[in-house]
């Protein structure tokens, strides 16, 4: 078993782990010990399967997949880091950072999309390319916005919330994209967004009380 193979094996074991871990922590009663646990899981799942996902594209050259695992790893951790927030931390010049690299990726999400667009409009790749890259710089922009200001304990969950099931929304997004070809087109890769973005929006009620300011 050569090098390769056993680089695709870890992508896809660490892959499957997250799949299986992010549904139980969403599941755990938030705060618990087995929501912590099953949350550290998907954590490092994810960064494995970005990690590994992140370079078989580069080998590969699959531009639009390499973005796409910056995009999710980006998602997870900033959801990790708005928990610390959330105990008591403060944003600093390293989450500065990671934000500008990942939007600079999105960015380039879009310019894919006007490439596709105007080399080859009957690819709906451009389409894909142009919602996911927008609405990357949009909430990127945005948590770049909200980390300049200390924020309330309740702000930073709701951060927690949206980060970690928004980086389940990308990597199950990259999966579907790789194996469910029986789906049409577009379907096979939006349909995480579709399914995923309610559950972030009930989850946010459920834990903001009416009387939060944040």
């Amino acid at each position: 078993m050569d090098f390769w193979t056993i680089f695709r094996i870890i992508h896809v074991a660490a892959g499957i782990i997250s799949f299986v871990a992010g549904p139980l922590a969403m599941g755990f009663r938030k705060g618990g010990r087995s929501h912590e646990m099953a949350g550290n899981v998907f954590f490092w799942g994810m960064a494995v399967t970005t990690g590994t996902g992140f370079i078989i594209s580069l080998v590969n050259g699959g531009v639009f997949l390499l973005m796409i695992s910056v995009f999710s790893f980006y998602s997870v951790l900033f959801g990790r880091r708005a928990l610390e927030w959330y105990r008591g931390g403060m944003p600093g010049w390293k989450d500065r950072l990671y934000q500008i690299i990942t939007i600079i990726f999105c960015l380039g999400l879009i310019a894919l999309g006007f490439y596709v667009l105007f080399t080859n409009p009957q690819n709906q790749l451009w389409v894909i390319a142009f919602f996911f890259g927008v609405l990357g710089t949009i909430m990127i922009g945005s948590d770049i916005r909200k980390t300049q200001k200390p924020r309330s304990r309740i702000f930073w969950l709701r951060a927690h919330i949206s980060g970690m099931i928004g980086g389940y929304i990308a990597a199950t997004t990259a999966f579907s994209a790789n194996t469910l070809n029986m789906l049409p087109g577009l379907v096979q890769w939006l349909w995480p967004t579709l399914i995923f973005v309610p559950v972030i929006i009930a989850y946010q009620r459920k834990y903001t009380p009416k009387t939060a300011r944040v």
